[in-house]
């Protein structure tokens, strides 16, 4: 990845695919890539820095499953899930009331989703 996205997409797509990124250590990457265990960075916008990234990087060392798991972090699910919980304690706190208690969301197995 060379441009620099508010969130990094792409980066979120590829390792959801299992595969591992070099991304450009800027904007949001630096969020959903995790350093030395779905991809690396490289420090500034130029061919050379990008080059030695690419050299320095072993993809083998890298486990698909770890940037696919990763990835789940930034499933729609997922967020819809946390505002639901955010949105039930706080009417629950309104109503004193204890909150409900949390579900798990439901996972992405594949291209299906578990229930």
């Amino acid at each position: 990845m060379t441009a620099t996205e508010e969130f990094g997409i792409a980066a979120v797509e590829a390792q959801a695919a299992g595969r591992p990124v070099i991304a450009l250590a800027d904007g949001g990457v630096r969020e959903t890539v995790l350093d030395g265990r779905t991809g690396t960075f490289y420090a500034t916008p130029d061919p050379a820095a990008l080059a030695e990234a690419v050299v320095r990087f072993d993809a083998l060392a890298v486990d698909p499953g770890a940037c696919v798991d990763n990835a789940a972090r930034f499933d729609a699910a997922h967020f819809r899930h946390g505002l639901r919980a955010v949105v039930d304690r706080t009417l629950a706190a309104r109503r004193g009331e204890s909150p409900p208690p949390r579900r798990s969301p439901r996972r992405p197995a594949g291209l299906v989703w578990q229930t």
